[in-house]
């Protein structure tokens, strides 16, 4: 039994020895140089040119509106409308670029039907050659205008 027992010391000690060897990881080369080579795209992409245009016609809310705007990429064109609650449409069109920055011209368009009211309402009548008449109280001097 004590031989057995020699003989396999004697074989589990060959094994052992004949086995290649490793370094154990807490007692790895330190002097070892390791080169990591992270590539890093570096994409400086600019604006983009784009182009949209959208409308609307509600005739159930009365929500009529429309917009649309370019770009080449720097420089911005674009407008939009929209109706007011008091039925003036407001157009807005506006410009951008690095240079002058945001510019914008709002310009607000009565219905005519609106204006034609709104006039007559203010002492300005209609005539029917065309012709218009001023006939405000206290005012002489005022002439036919065509």
């Amino acid at each position: 039994m004590l031989i057995n027992t020699i003989f396999c010391l004697v074989v589990a000690l060959a094994i052992t020895f004949a086995y290649p060897g490793h370094h154990a990881e807490s007692y790895a080369n330190l002097n070892q140089h390791h080169h990591d080579h992270h590539y890093v795209e570096d994409h400086h992409y600019g604006p983009a040119p784009y182009k949209f245009e959208y409308g609307v016609k509600d005739h159930h809310t009365g929500d009529h509106k429309q917009a649309w705007e370019h770009s080449d990429g720097h420089h911005v064109k674009g407008s939009y409308s929209l109706y007011e609650p008091d039925g003036t449409k407001r157009v807005v069109e506006y410009t951008a670029d690095p240079h002058f920055g945001f510019n914008a011209v709002i310009a607000n368009m009565r219905k005519l039907k609106q204006e034609m009211r709104r006039l007559a309402f203010d002492g300005i009548k209609i005539q029917n050659n065309n012709k218009f008449s001023t006939e405000i109280p206290g005012v002489r001097g005022c002439d036919n205008f065509s």
